[in-house]
């Protein structure tokens, strides 16, 4: 069983002041913010943690309106090696129509990996080489799911941040309070 130490850190929105003219909108704000990190784990296991446990035990606490995770986009990234494009005797661009044809681009970001192609399904997609025989997509390229550089961060280290958004109706101390 993996063990993971959680970090929180709490951020409350106490003495806010506008200047004259300005009104606070009733738009919900997250009324505290809960940081994931770790050296021993990657952003996207981070992001995946957050996703499927921390989040949904967070959205069952009473009072909860709604939790977002903010984390690093997903990003399916298709390194195409040129040497071995050039073995096969194909062109950069005979394999952009194709991963075209297939709905795919050398790179896609989404916010979740289930908003991305299936890594097999596109690992499948096949090509005809220069002498007629066919190819898959991993023998000309590596492809992968990652995490996009863009991660936010919390006193310089990679988190995954998750804004906690209370019910109008409740009263923000009341989480805290017996």
């Amino acid at each position: 069983m993996n063990l993971f130490r959680i970090c929180l850190s709490f951020a409350f929105l106490w003495g806010l002041s506008l200047a004259n003219g300005i009104a606070l909108g009733k738009a919900p704000l997250p009324f505290v913010y809960f940081v994931l990190s770790g050296d021993s784990y990657s952003a996207v296991q981070l992001n995946e943690i957050a996703a499927s446990i921390v989040a949904p035990h967070l959205k069952n606490i009473e009072g909860v309106a709604d939790v977002s995770i903010i984390a690093s986009k997903y990003i399916l990234q298709i390194r195409v090696d040129s040497r071995r494009l050039q073995a096969y005797g194909l062109s950069l661009k005979e394999v952009e129509e194709e991963l075209r044809r297939h709905h795919l681009m050398l790179e896609q970001t989404a916010s979740s990996p289930q908003d991305l192609p299936a890594l097999e399904d596109v690992q499948a997609v096949t090509f005809k080489s220069a002498n007629g025989t066919s190819i898959s997509l991993t023998d000309i390229a590596n492809v992968e799911i990652g995490a996009k550089e863009s991660a936010p961060t919390y006193k310089g280290r990679k988190v995954t941040a998750l804004g906690i958004f209370k019910r109008e109706e409740n009263n923000a101390l009341g989480f805290w309070l017996p």
